[in-house]
């Protein structure tokens, strides 16, 4: 259930963020923005990997726990990999603001 929530609530912020791209209006305010979305699904993917190590140290420690463990190495290693790609995008994206800042 909190894959479910983390994902839902990053998603709506994600989608709510490209929507609003489209309105001419609001369009400069809202790109100038854009980092939080990137944080906010930065924030979900260390979420997840923590609560992934969490199944995990219970499986371990003989603690009964719902999530099977190689879902939770399934999910673990998906999070870690988004959190990377999204880690470099975000600093790709710093670096390109920051030349043309220059």
């Amino acid at each position: 259930l909190s894959f479910v929530c983390m994902n839902y609530a990053a998603h709506v912020g994600t989608y709510s963020y490209f929507a609003l791209t489209q309105l001419k209006s609001v369009r400069r305010a809202v790109v100038a923005r854009g980092h939080w979305v990137t944080t906010v699904q930065i924030a979900q993917f260390v979420v997840g990997v923590g609560i992934n190590l969490f199944v995990l140290r219970q499986h371990r420690d003989g603690t009964r726990c719902a999530t099977l463990p190689r879902h939770a190495w399934a999910a673990l290693l998906a999070y870690a990999a988004y959190f990377l790609l999204f880690v470099e995008y975000a600093n790709r994206r710093r670096l390109r603001l920051n030349a043309k800042g220059k």
